[in-house]
């Protein structure tokens, strides 16, 4: 009995060695699969970053535009919200010549944008897609037709429905078609894995106040 019960010991503390040994080995094999997956991500941020205030955004149709009064708005920290329902989402954004209106530190608003209140105007979004702090349109893909994008500007809800999506090569210009004679909200993030953006556009479909 006694020699039994030393060779089950000697079992035991053999197998624990050899367990041990083995979380020793996997423990810093997780540990740096994490952090390449960070520094891709940071990487991968890096140049969007760079795409996206270098980007030229063409429009496929010319429209006629009003004269953009959110100039009188330049000292406001904030100038909108914006709002989409399905993606559980609401954030304020800066104005749009602000240092922080930037993909570094929020959601922006490119410079060939036009504010909600401008007919026919075109309001473009762009943010990013990952596991970062800022990257506030990472469950963006997950938009469809017919689901809904408020913005909140000058005390005016506007209201959009998403009415086309597709894809562009990152090549630093993105060609937003869309229709000249309606005023939309073009959405733009990068597709996962792929060197590729998603683009979304919505049209005004009504306005309230709130």
């Amino acid at each position: 009995m006694l020699k039994k019960r030393k060779i089950n010991k000697t079992l035991v503390v053999g197998w624990l060695i050899v367990l041990c040994g083995i979380g020793i080995g996997i423990i810093p094999f997780f540990n740096n699969q994490k952090e390449i997956r960070i520094e891709e991500n940071k990487i991968e941020e890096f140049f969007d970053e760079e795409l996206v205030e270098k980007t030229i955004v063409n429009e496929s149709a010319t429209s006629t535009k009003e004269e953009d009064t959110s100039k009188k708005n330049q000292t406001i920290n904030y100038s909108m919200v914006l709002e989409i329902p399905k993606i559980n989402l609401k954030k304020a954004l800066y104005d749009k010549n602000s240092k922080y209106n930037s993909v570094k530190y929020n959601i922006q608003i490119l410079k060939e944008s036009d504010m909600p209140n401008v007919v026919n105007g075109n309001l473009i979004l762009a943010s990013h897609r990952g596991n970062s702090s800022v990257s506030y349109f990472n469950n963006l893909y997950k938009l469809s037709n017919g689901n809904q994008v408020y913005v909140y500007y000058n005390n005016v809800k506007y209201i959009y429905e998403i009415t086309n999506m597709y894809e562009v090569e990152k090549t630093g210009t993105i060609t937003i078609h869309r229709d000249r004679d309606e005023t939309v909200i073009v959405l733009i993030t990068c597709k996962k894995n792929e060197n590729k953006q998603l683009v979304f556009i919505g049209n005004l479909i009504d306005k309230e106040d709130y």
